[in-house]
């Protein structure tokens, strides 16, 4: 059974500082909040669910929640975090040397979940918030299943708009790993779009 105590001893001496700064980071906010209440999402995501650590020191960390916890969230990391707010359809969490926007996604009444896009309401899967913990150096976090990964990959492809080499990068490896037998446009990778 794995624990909250680093994998390793003596990995500050071998990795970057400032990304075992940022990992101490996510798992000090995870630490902070009821566990299963957030999920990493964007690019710190894809670094955990590629390869369990971050690659490199990330300019903000997305984070996704379900509306209904957002007041429950705030006050719990008020008591670590005392300059958390609420901006629009997101929580703000000023780190140092970083900001965690927490997207705040709502229950749809035929099921999934889901957030204003572009002028548009894109659904995901039901399995949003369903995620195993992953185990940092640092300790433990979440992230989005990786069946809803592809979904959010895939977003900006189902509205017809080109895909970004990177999202397209990080697609093509979460498919790889968790999906090999699959193709990258296959119907459960796609979200619902709903105008």
């Amino acid at each position: 059974m794995e624990s909250d105590v680093p994998r390793e001893m003596g990995l500050e001496e071998v990795r970057d500082p400032e990304i075992v700064k940022q990992e101490r980071q996510l798992t000090e906010l995870f630490q902070a909040v009821e566990d299963g209440m957030i999920v990493l999402i964007g690019g710190t995501a894809v670094d955990i669910l590629v390869q369990n650590e971050l690659s490199r020191v990330h300019a903000d960390i997305d984070v996704a929640s379900k509306r209904e916890d957002a007041d429950s969230i705030v006050e719990q990391l008020k008591e670590r975090y005392p300059n958390v707010g609420r901006e629009g359809n997101k929580i703000i969490v000023p780190l140092d040397g970083t900001e965690v926007h927490i997207g705040l996604f709502d229950r749809e009444q035929d099921g999934g979940y889901s957030i204003d896009f572009k002028g548009k309401t894109v659904v995901f899967s039901d399995a949003f918030f369903e995620s195993e913990p992953k185990y940092l150096a640092t300790g433990r976090v979440r992230t989005l299943a990786p069946l809803v990964f592809m979904q959010t990959l895939n977003i900006n492809e189902a509205m017809g708009v080109p895909m970004r080499q990177k999202d397209e990068v990080s697609r093509d490896l979460i498919k790889q790993i968790y999906f090999p037998e699959k193709e990258v446009n296959s119907p459960e990778f796609v979200p619902l779009i709903k105008q």
